[in-house]
């Protein structure tokens, strides 16, 4: 005797108004219930992927116990430091002169104030207080009176001749010594340093 169902259909499709056929089953229900262990399976992929993740990039290891394992020793993780160069400005703002000892050896570099500033110095200043730093240079003659000329177009700007630190370097430091010796006693610029 025939199904009346399925006479004219293959066995694997089955019809929805027959309710008697035993292998009945709605469509799609395999991959509902396949479906339904996606998520969990994913999850657990996802979770394998991040543990290996972290071990590979350094993690804690999981063979050792987290209350065994040994911190990463202090100076290995170490950065180094240096130590920024003395200040050139007093405690009231205004700028200190160079002690005897640190000012220079050569005789073509000396002026009356005898304020001196090392490179180091003056990359401290450009960092820390670069709008209010001025830097000159002064390799010949015509850059000793184009700075000059200089500070005085800043003057104008700045609104007054205390609140800049002119640094003034050269290759000549007797160059360097008579443009100081200038923006000090002809422009009464108050904190003028040699960069030696």
């Amino acid at each position: 005797m025939t199904d009346a169902c399925t006479h004219a259909r293959p066995a694997h499709h089955v019809h929805a108004d027959c309710t008697s056929a035993s292998r009945a089953q709605p469509r799609g229900a395999g991959r509902t219930l396949r479906h339904r262990h996606l998520p969990w399976a994913s999850t657990t992929l996802l979770a394998l992927a991040c543990a290996v993740l972290i071990i590979a990039c350094g993690g804690s290891d999981p063979e050792v116990p987290v209350a065994q394992q040994q911190p990463v020793p202090a100076e290995s993780a170490e950065v180094p430091t240096t130590a920024l160069p003395e200040s050139l400005w007093g405690a009231e703002g205004r700028a200190k002169g160079t002690l005897p000892e640190d000012r220079p050896a050569y005789t073509a570099a000396k002026w009356s104030s005898q304020r001196y500033a090392t490179r180091a110095q003056l990359a401290a200043e450009e960092l820390i207080a670069g709008p209010y730093t001025l830097v000159i240079d002064a390799d010949d003659e015509a850059a000793v009176e184009s700075g000059l000329q200089y500070a005085d177009a800043v003057h104008t700007f700045a609104g007054g001749r205390e609140l800049l630190g002119i640094f003034v370097r050269s290759r000549q430091p007797a160059l360097a010594a008579r443009l100081a010796e200038r923006l000090t006693h002809e422009q009464g610029w108050a904190n003028v340093f040699v960069v030696i």
